[in-house]
């Protein structure tokens, strides 16, 4: 008796297996697995010679490496995989982009308003820490209704996951961490070069 195997296509579910003896029930084709501390090529004359010792009459019909055996069967899982994997990040790189765009435009609208604050008293580090800690909030409203969004449609996903959990706590952080720095930099630079403006210069061109 041996743990549950999936036996098929790696996308299958673990199923329970018993392994029965060839010399009892017979079969009309099996596998031999052998292990290698050097070189797996080293048994390709090898292993051949050892299963005729057993037995003159088994065909040997197929030899290679288990590498090679399990990247034939994962082949087009692992296309499928860097086709959703580039677009995912084309769309990323896309969402970044227009937040970055969003957020820097809604920031040089503000100019004036800002040029009016340094004007009476406040501080340029001020100015610059209230307009990323604003833009910050708005964009980390949309990003929570996001994921949450997202966590919904991953659970679609689970038919064509393997050994991969639908929602990766480090994928999604790491994609809301890319696009809250992106946001970061388009409230950062316009808000700096508003608050090094002189105020008066501001008020004359608006």
């Amino acid at each position: 008796m041996v743990a549950d195997v999936t036996v098929a296509d790696v996308t299958e579910a673990p199923t329970p297996m018993i392994y029965r003896s060839a010399e009892q029930f017979g079969a009309m084709a099996f596998s031999v697995v052998a292990r290698t501390s050097g070189d797996p090529a080293t048994l390709t004359s090898a292993l051949p010679s050892a299963l005729r010792g057993v037995r003159a009459s088994l065909p040997v019909t197929r030899l290679l490496p288990l590498e090679a055996h399990l990247g034939d069967a994962l082949a087009l899982h692992r296309t499928a995989a860097a086709l959703m994997g580039g677009f995912s990040m084309l769309a990323l790189l896309l969402a970044s982009l227009g937040i970055y765009a969003v957020v820097a435009f809604t920031v040089e609208r503000r100019t004036q308003e800002l040029g009016i604050r340094v004007a009476l008293g406040a501080t340029r580090e001020a100015v610059v820490r209230m307009v990323v800690r604003e833009s910050l909030g708005s964009v980390a409203l949309g990003l929570a209704a996001g994921l949450v969004l997202a966590v919904i449609a991953m659970r679609g996903l689970d038919g064509v996951l393997f050994g991969v959990p639908p929602v990766d706590g480090v994928t999604f952080a790491g994609a809301a961490g890319l696009l809250l720095a992106a946001a970061c930099v388009a409230a950062f630079l316009p808000a700096r070069r508003a608050a090094r403006a002189n105020p008066v210069e501001v008020l004359r061109r608006q």
